[in-house]
């Protein structure tokens, strides 16, 4: 598992160097937290509360609340969806204007544990709908049509530590600049201590697909509490 982190990592690393001509490459720092509460043993609700830096971790990207369910459906398979609100400072010719957006979602999640390899493979299909709206002299309101497609490789070294590669694509409808929007990948690892308290740690890196270019190195910590 460390070869294949570290190889990753490698792969992340020369990927985001390797900027194109005329492109952009940024670095980014997200943190999370939130609670996890299990209403049923099949159903659980989530509150998120997500700060994301951008321009080399020096300015707000976005600062979004998140609430969402969770509904095991059969073994293998989980529903659920949520909705996000997302507030977006944009400066613009020494202005700053404000985006903010309505983001629903949902969700369908294919997943399967190999108990005697402590492996879990994952696979979350996201259909996603959200109203930007560009506070200015003028509001205007644009829509966005999003599926993404997420696969994700977890195993479990100990019982509190739980390291993760994931990659996704992502696919909007009705955008000018083609279907493909971005690409993102990732490594990290979950660390759970006395089954309430979840640390994440991950580091990711991602590319848009839309003609431009631009590149991102994203490092994100994570604290979740469960009830």
């Amino acid at each position: 598992m460390r070869n294949i982190v570290r190889t990753c990592l490698i792969i992340l690393l020369l990927s985001l160097l390797s900027t194109e001509a005329g492109a952009t490459s940024d670095f980014r720092l997200w943190f999370e937290g939130g609670i996890r509460y299990k209403i049923t043993k099949k159903l659980r609700f989530g509150f998120d509360q997500h700060f994301r830096l951008m321009d080399d971790a020096s300015d707000i990207e976005s600062i979004s609340p998140d609430v969402h369910i969770r509904y095991r459906l059969l073994k293998y398979l989980r529903i659920g969806g949520g909705y996000r609100f997302i507030i977006e400072p944009l400066k613009r010719d020494g202005a700053t204007r404000v985006d903010l957006s309505h983001r629903f979602y949902g969700d369908v999640i294919l997943r399967n544990t190999f108990k005697k390899q402590r492996i879990t493979l994952s696979y979350r299909l996201r259909y996603q709908e959200q109203i930007v709206t560009r506070k200015g002299v003028r509001d205007t309101v644009r829509f966005r049509h999003t599926v993404r497609n997420k696969l994700q490789f977890d195993l479990r070294i100990k019982k509190w530590a739980k390291p993760f590669l994931n990659a996704e694509v992502f696919i909007r409808f009705g955008d000018p600049d083609g279907y493909l929007h971005k690409w993102r990948v990732g490594t990290g690892a979950k660390f759970m201590f006395k089954k309430a308290h979840e640390f994440t740690v991950s580091f990711r890196g991602e590319q848009f697909l839309d003609g431009s270019g631009d590149k991102a190195a994203i490092a994100s910590l994570g604290y979740h509490y469960h009830f």
